[in-house]
Protein backbone atom coordinates (compact mmCIF):
# COMPACT_ATOMS: atom_id res chain seq x y z
CA UNK A 1 0.00 0.00 0.00
CA UNK A 2 1.23 3.45 -0.88
CA UNK A 3 -0.07 5.69 1.87
CA UNK A 4 0.25 8.79 -0.30
CA UNK A 5 -2.41 7.26 -2.59
CA UNK A 6 -5.05 6.74 0.10
CA UNK A 7 -8.15 8.41 -1.36
CA UNK A 8 -9.95 8.99 1.92
CA UNK A 9 -7.14 11.32 3.06
CA UNK A 10 -7.87 13.86 0.31
CA UNK A 11 -11.52 13.82 1.42
CA UNK A 12 -10.57 14.31 5.07
CA UNK A 13 -8.52 17.37 4.13
CA UNK A 14 -11.77 18.99 2.90
CA UNK A 15 -13.45 18.67 6.31
CA UNK A 16 -13.52 21.96 8.23
CA UNK A 17 -10.93 22.11 11.00
CA UNK A 18 -13.58 22.78 13.66
CA UNK A 19 -15.16 19.33 13.13
CA UNK A 20 -14.30 16.54 15.55
CA UNK A 21 -13.02 13.45 13.76
CA UNK A 22 -13.70 9.96 15.09
CA UNK A 23 -11.84 7.18 13.32
CA UNK A 24 -10.65 3.61 13.43
CA UNK A 25 -7.10 4.84 12.66
CA UNK A 26 -6.15 8.11 14.30
CA UNK A 27 -2.44 7.68 13.58
CA UNK A 28 -3.08 7.65 9.82
CA UNK A 29 -5.13 10.85 10.03
CA UNK A 30 -2.47 12.53 12.10
CA UNK A 31 0.46 11.69 9.84
CA UNK A 32 -1.21 11.96 6.43
CA UNK A 33 -3.91 14.59 6.93
CA UNK A 34 -2.30 16.51 9.83
CA UNK A 35 -5.55 16.16 11.82
CA UNK A 36 -6.12 15.17 15.41
CA UNK A 37 -8.90 12.66 15.96
CA UNK A 38 -10.51 10.43 18.54
CA UNK A 39 -9.65 6.75 18.20
CA UNK A 40 -12.56 4.29 18.18
CA UNK A 41 -12.24 1.37 20.56
CA UNK A 42 -13.75 -2.12 20.48
CA UNK A 43 -16.53 -3.14 22.87
CA UNK A 44 -14.30 -5.83 24.34
CA UNK A 45 -10.78 -5.31 25.61
CA UNK A 46 -8.58 -7.49 23.41
CA UNK A 47 -6.21 -8.31 26.28
CA UNK A 48 -8.76 -9.20 28.98
CA UNK A 49 -11.68 -10.27 26.72
CA UNK A 50 -13.93 -8.30 29.08
CA UNK A 51 -16.21 -5.44 28.08
CA UNK A 52 -14.28 -2.20 27.94
CA UNK A 53 -15.88 0.29 30.36
CA UNK A 54 -14.73 3.19 28.17
CA UNK A 55 -16.73 1.93 25.17
CA UNK A 56 -20.23 3.10 26.20
CA UNK A 57 -18.82 6.47 27.27
CA UNK A 58 -17.10 7.00 23.91
CA UNK A 59 -20.16 5.79 21.98
CA UNK A 60 -22.45 8.18 23.86
CA UNK A 61 -20.11 11.10 23.19
CA UNK A 62 -19.72 10.17 19.53
CA UNK A 63 -23.48 9.77 19.10
CA UNK A 64 -24.07 13.19 20.68
CA UNK A 65 -21.35 14.86 18.58
CA UNK A 66 -22.59 13.28 15.34
CA UNK A 67 -26.22 14.16 16.06
CA UNK A 68 -25.25 17.78 16.82
CA UNK A 69 -23.17 17.86 13.59
CA UNK A 70 -20.00 18.67 15.55
CA UNK A 71 -18.26 15.55 14.24
CA UNK A 72 -17.84 13.04 11.45
CA UNK A 73 -16.72 9.43 11.47
CA UNK A 74 -13.79 8.66 9.16
CA UNK A 75 -13.75 4.91 8.65
CA UNK A 76 -10.84 3.23 6.90
CA UNK A 77 -11.52 0.03 4.99
CA UNK A 78 -10.64 -2.90 7.28
CA UNK A 79 -8.78 -4.65 4.43
CA UNK A 80 -6.54 -1.60 4.18
CA UNK A 81 -5.73 -1.41 7.87
CA UNK A 82 -6.50 -4.84 9.40
CA UNK A 83 -8.76 -3.25 11.99
CA UNK A 84 -11.02 -5.38 14.16
CA UNK A 85 -13.73 -2.68 14.32
CA UNK A 86 -16.73 -3.26 12.09
CA UNK A 87 -18.74 -0.38 10.69
CA UNK A 88 -21.77 -2.66 11.01
CA UNK A 89 -21.27 -2.70 14.79
CA UNK A 90 -21.29 1.08 14.92
CA UNK A 91 -24.35 1.32 12.67
CA UNK A 92 -26.26 -0.89 15.12
CA UNK A 93 -25.70 1.67 17.87
CA UNK A 94 -25.60 4.95 15.96
CA UNK A 95 -27.59 5.83 12.84
CA UNK A 96 -24.92 6.70 10.27
CA UNK A 97 -25.18 8.10 6.76
CA UNK A 98 -22.24 7.97 4.35
CA UNK A 99 -21.44 11.37 2.84
CA UNK A 100 -18.27 10.19 1.08
CA UNK A 101 -17.45 6.68 -0.11
CA UNK A 102 -14.17 5.89 -1.80
CA UNK A 103 -12.32 2.65 -2.42
CA UNK A 104 -10.36 2.78 0.85
CA UNK A 105 -12.87 4.22 3.29
CA UNK A 106 -15.87 6.39 3.99
CA UNK A 107 -16.94 9.45 5.92
CA UNK A 108 -20.18 9.28 7.91
CA UNK A 109 -22.45 11.75 9.66
CA UNK A 110 -25.16 11.05 12.22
Amino acid sequence: IRWDDVKIISEVKKIPSDKILYTNHSEILYFLAKRDSLQLIPKVNMMTTRPDPAYPVLMAKMKDDLKARRAVLVYFDPLLTNTWLSIKDFKKEIPLKAIVMVSDGAIYVG
